[in-house]
């Protein structure tokens, strides 16, 4: 009975509540940032290596203005900004692309309810928007 009462009191200490629900997040969190943020940091860093060794017309003119600017550091902030929505905008080039060919490969197997495809769709566009994002994050 003695084990019961320890068991209960443990249970009703609010303090204990807290450290448990904290620890309940934190292990979640480690979670989440293992399964999908890491993967997803490391195509971002892939696809921004790629625009860097690449880079978009729009870079290569402020590259080619460094010479003339007093103040590099803001330029190259900029650089570094457009460089990082060209990689963002490939990456959301290609999860887009595979959706459809996902959904063209759904439709010619199988009658898809169309209402709910466009309802997790856009939560799933959502989703991929936030994770990359986070993804970007430094």
């Amino acid at each position: 009975m003695n084990e019961l009462t320890e068991i209960t009191k443990s249970i009703s200490d609010p303090q204990n509540l807290k450290n448990d629900m904290a620890e309940a997040v934190a292990l979640v969190s480690k979670h989440f940032r293992q399964k999908y943020l890491a993967p997803v940091k490391g195509v971002y860093a892939q696809r921004r290596a790629d625009c860097m060794e690449k880079p978009s017309p729009q870079v290569a003119l402020l590259q080619a203005c460094r010479p003339f600017v007093k103040n590099t550091d803001m330029l190259d902030r900029v650089i570094d900004g457009v460089t990082s929505c060209n990689a963002a905008a490939r990456m959301w080039n290609e999860y887009r692309g595979k959706r459809s060919e996902n959904r063209e490969r759904q439709n010619d197997v199988v009658y898809t309810d169309h209402d709910t495809e466009s309802k997790s769709g856009n939560s799933n566009d959502i989703m991929f928007m936030l994770v990359m994002l986070m993804a970007m994050k430094r």
